[in-house]
């Protein structure tokens, strides 16, 4: 080889190796494929509202499997709140940065007033899964859709529920007793009782009502109020940490109304709930929202859920943080865009037949509330909580009185 080829050979031989590695250092470098359509859900997974929050996480992490049949290029991010309502804030515009087109969340209302703001703020629609505060919706927000009940709407629903309750069971109390805590839920509720009674819309004498602070450790006191009125109804309005005190004292206490209701409250109904109190766990009943158990979409649901969770319970923080996903997808579906204005439009003017929460259409008025979720009363029975009204919708048969713990 003369000496002119061979410099010409190994020049060659450089340049052409340097661009194969050029070729696979900017292959290597290229930028991940991103998701068409991303989620940011926000939960409590740790602190106070833990217990609901990783409930609410278990929808999330199942929230692909379960719509795969809509062919969605679908990811749901799950961040924890820690039920601070300042984290929740700084966990919401991460998610934003991160290029998340939709948020949903949170579970604890102070939290979720936090996210609203964010979200108006970055024009990014935000759908609330469980939240009650009434002051949500009326702030006018624009981004903002929640496809839960407001904290009036429990309460109206709870009074005509018991009533209806009652009525189908032939079961005719003579007096209550109502246990209510002391913050901005509770209050709504207790307002909304003490208007229902002065119209005569609950079908027995309020006789006494109890309130007690939110961060109680100890409850004693106030149940044995409880027992020494004694009246024949007991009603509950509490968190699930309280709802456990109560329950606790009123076993160790020996007390038994001829029936325990917890109306639009938290507790009877949750997993855990049911887990620490077994057998005595049961014949308590619960009037809240609630999925239903006929639609064939919270029947792929509950199979998808206990494909993934086999000893967990499919209730209304799964059911209610699935739907909100399902909203979400079905939005970003018809809007053909990931882009926050088409998808507010398309929740805007949404309107699905068929859901996983038992009601009507679902569908948001201007405000971003949806008005047409009913509650049902469930009873507990061998560890899940059934329906036992109305009629037309009841899985097992109400026991009355209370046969005691």
């Amino acid at each position: 080889m003369t000496q002119f080829n061979r410099r010409f050979f190994l020049k060659s031989f450089a340049l052409t190796g340097l661009g194969l590695s050029s070729i696979r250092l900017f292959s290597g470098c290229s930028a991940k494929k991103k998701t068409a359509f991303k989620i940011g859900f926000l939960t409590p997974k740790t602190g106070v509202d833990a217990e609901s929050g990783t409930s609410c996480e278990r929808a999330a992490r199942i929230g692909k499997d379960f719509l795969k049949f809509l062919g969605v290029d679908l990811e749901v991010v799950v961040s924890d709140t820690e039920s601070n309502s300042e984290v929740a804030r700084l966990k919401a515009e991460k998610l934003i940065n991160d290029g998340a087109h939709c948020l949903i969340g949170a579970y604890n209302s102070a939290a979720t007033a936090t996210i609203a703001q964010v979200a108006e703020q970055h024009k990014i629609p935000f759908i609330i899964n469980m939240a009650a505060a009434d002051t949500l919706t009326e702030q006018g927000y624009q981004y903002l859709f929640r496809n839960f009940p407001t904290s009036k709407m429990l309460a109206g629903n709870s009074i005509s529920g018991i009533k209806t309750l009652f009525a189908e069971n032939n079961f005719a109390p003579k007096t209550g007793t109502l246990i209510v805590l002391n913050d901005a839920y509770g209050q709504t509720m207790l307002d909304a009782f003490q208007i229902a009674e002065s119209q005569q819309r609950i079908p027995f004498k309020l006789e006494k009502i109890i309130q007690f602070d939110t961060k109680a450790k100890d409850l004693s006191t106030e149940v044995a109020k409880i027992k020494s009125v004694n009246s024949d109804v007991l009603m509950i309005v509490s968190r699930i940490n309280a709802t456990n005190l109560i329950i606790r004292e009123l076993i160790r206490q020996n007390h038994n109304p001829k029936a325990i209701i917890s109306p639009g409250g938290q507790g009877f109904y949750e997993g855990q709930f049911l887990k620490n109190f077994k057998e005595k766990a049961d014949n308590l009943y619960t009037v809240n929202a609630w999925f239903d158990p006929i639609s064939s979409l919270t029947k792929r649901a509950m199979s998808v859920f206990h494909k993934y969770y086999p000893e967990k319970l499919f209730e209304m923080n799964v059911a209610f943080s699935l739907e909100a996903i399902y909203l979400a997808t079905m939005a970003y579906q018809q809007a053909q865009s990931n882009k926050a204005e088409n998808l507010r439009t398309a929740l805007q003017n949404i309107s699905l037949s068929e859901g996983i929460i038992y009601g009507g259409n679902i569908e948001f008025d201007h405000k971003g509330q949806r008005t047409n979720i009913p509650s049902v009363s469930l009873m507990n029975k061998n560890g899940i909580p059934r329906i036992v009204s109305p009629k037309g919708l009841h899985e097992t048969q109400a026991i009355f009185p209370f046969p005691g713990f």
